[in-house]
């Protein structure tokens, strides 16, 4: 994952933006990756979540910090209604293709 597409899934978070800032996820993300790579791996994916979760729970200990923020920050984007923007493109290059 690249780091737009990281800064994408914090913004589409439900109430991520309430407790950190888009500045302070693209320094997490520039720190916690590794020198030299653009794109993170899932190991340093995890990392980054960690830092994250340890930037906005910082009284708990890490690994209840990262579960309650995979909780309420990732796994809460499943729980969103399903965008429905790109339905008519979809529809106009079926009616192109029909033609």
């Amino acid at each position: 994952m690249d780091a737009m597409n990281f800064a994408r899934m914090c913004r589409e978070s439900p109430n991520l933006n309430k407790y950190i800032s888009r500045t302070d996820i693209d320094v997490v993300f520039s720190t916690t990756r590794p020198k030299g790579v653009r794109r993170l791996e899932y190991d340093h994916f995890l990392d980054v979540l960690l830092e994250l979760a340890v930037r906005i729970f910082p009284n708990e200990d890490p690994i209840i910090g990262l579960a309650n923020f995979l909780a309420r920050f990732v796994f809460a984007l499943f729980d969103q209604q399903p965008s429905h923007d790109g339905e008519a493109e979809i529809e106009k290059i079926i009616d192109a293709l029909s033609i």
